[in-house]
């Protein structure tokens, strides 16, 4: 098996683990604030991995480069709370789906990667999938998608960051200067660190009495393990071996995957446009990460000039 093949298996992996993380926020957000959320979230993740750092001493440049670099992670963390404290979650998801053709433009203007016509029509269709989705349930309930405009400022400036942050990711591990793991630490110190200073000085609560339950603990625990942990850290191998451009296409994965966990665990309705949605957003990704099989669409596409 292929390094390829194994980082698109990978990438399947984290795109699951991630979309669990609505989930697993709306337990959580229950007791605590969603800075002391992240902060417990990145430095646990930070403790965890610290043994697996690489021993030798960095160099200056370790810090110049990776310190800014996580600070945009951060940026995204923080931006998206602040903006969904005021727009709506659907318009957050919305907004959510360009992260694909944001990374598509970054990628090839910032670091000059090449993109080739099956990943473009992939992200389209899965665009299209993703929208399917979120827009068609809401205008049935007669739900609001525009949101707060400020709110949607922030959410989309969160969506900015984590997209340079990945796309400076894969530039960065892909000159293999820095391991995988090294980068990912960082980013979990210099985002815990920030979170801790913002709950700090907004005096928000570290513990409550039902924080420290047995039900409440393993979902932080998975919050740690599951969805940081393992999927910053992975995410960050991945772009070593495959395309940015790929790779995004979690984020659609990642959608599909939150929806269908809010209808099997908090009981939210089965749509026709979820089951729609999803078919055309596997078949995005399909497309965009499969090689032999749409060798032939894409020739036939070719031919007749598109």
């Amino acid at each position: 098996m292929s390094l390829r093949t194994k980082a698109l298996i990978a990438l399947l992996f984290i795109a699951v683990l991630w979309g669990t993380a609505g989930v697993v926020a709306k337990v959580l957000l229950r007791e605590l604030s969603p800075f002391v959320i992240t902060f417990y979230r990145f430095a646990g993740a930070a403790l965890l991995l610290s043994p697996f750092i690489s021993p030798y001493r960095k160099p200056v440049r370790f810090w110049v480069r990776l310190i800014p670099l996580s600070l945009l992670n951060t940026c995204n963390v923080l931006l998206f709370y602040f903006g969904l404290t005021t727009t709506t979650a659907v318009a957050a998801s919305i907004i959510g789906t360009a992260t694909p053709l944001v990374t598509l433009l970054f990628s090839h203007y910032l670091i000059y990667e090449h993109s080739a016509l099956k990943e473009r029509i992939g992200i389209l269709i899965g665009l299209i999938g993703t929208l399917i989705v979120i827009v068609l349930p809401a205008i049935e309930r007669g739900q609001q998608l525009i949101g707060d405009i400020r709110g949607n400022i922030l959410v989309l400036l969160a969506l900015v960051a984590w997209t340079l942050y990945s796309v400076y990711s894969r530039k960065f591990i892909s000159q293999q200067t820095y391991a995988p793991q090294d980068t990912a630490f960082m980013n979990f110190a210099v985002t815990g660190a920030v979170a801790l200073v913002i709950a700090l000085v907004l005096k928000q609560p570290f513990v409550t009495p039902q924080v420290l339950t047995v039900p409440y603990l393993a979902t932080l625990l998975f919050a740690i393990v599951g969805i940081t942990l393992i999927t910053f850290t992975v995410f960050q191998w991945i772009v070593k071996h495959i395309k940015i451009t790929t790779a995004s296409v979690k984020d659609y994965i990642q959608l599909v995957v939150g929806i269908g966990l809010g209808v099997l665990l908090l009981h939210e309705s089965f749509t026709f446009s979820y089951l729609l949605g999803t078919a055309l957003v596997v078949t995005g990704v399909f497309i965009a990460t499969g090689d032999r099989v749409t060798a032939k669409l894409l020739h036939a596409l070719e031919k007749r000039g598109w």
